[in-house]
Order: C-alpha cells, then sequence, then structure tokens
C-alpha cells in the first residue's frame, strides 16, 4: 500500500524552465534546466505533509523499512553478496 500528499508548490519569479540552443537532450530535443525556489511556506507545507503521511501510515500497521516483515523476504542476495 501506498500513501501519497499532494502539496501545491508556492510560485516565486525565479520559477522557469530555461531550454538551451546548444544542448540536446536524448530525444534531440532542446534540453531544458528546471529553475525553481523553495519558499519558507512551501517547506512547511512538505513537513506537515510528512506528519500527515506518518499518522495515517500509523494505522495501517508496521511500515516498510528495515528489518520489517515487507521487507525482510526470501528474496536472493544482491549480486555482490551471493556465496
Amino acid at each position: 500500500m501506498g500513501a501519497r500528499w499532494f502539496c501545491a508548490k508556492d510560485v516565486t519569479p525565479a520559477d522557469r524552465i530555461e531550454f538551451t540552443d546548444t544542448e540536446t537532450d536524448i530525444y534531440g530535443l532542446p534540453a531544458m534546466r528546471i529553475h525553481h525556489r523553495s519558499t519558507d511556506r512551501g517547506l512547511a507545507t512538505i513537513e506537515e505533509a510528512k506528519k500527515a503521511v506518518a499518522e495515517a501510515g500509523a494505522g495501517s500497521g508496521t511500515p516498510a523499512g528495515r528489518g520489517s516483515p515487507a521487507t525482510t523476504s526470501s528474496s536472493p542476495p544482491p549480486p555482490a553478496t551471493r556465496r
């Protein structure tokens, strides 16, 4: 199960997408560079969403992570550690 929260971003005058005339992407289109800045309000919104996700997840059982049943399976170890 996954949970996601949408957090609206505050738009600032510095936010823009810039296309270059000299570089291309893997499809041969003008390469783009994304410029954006986070605001204090936007960062606070993200922190609030993290808390809300944690609270919602707390009611659904053990979160996936190191040592949880969701991540400790009978899958073979990565190739570098196989014997």
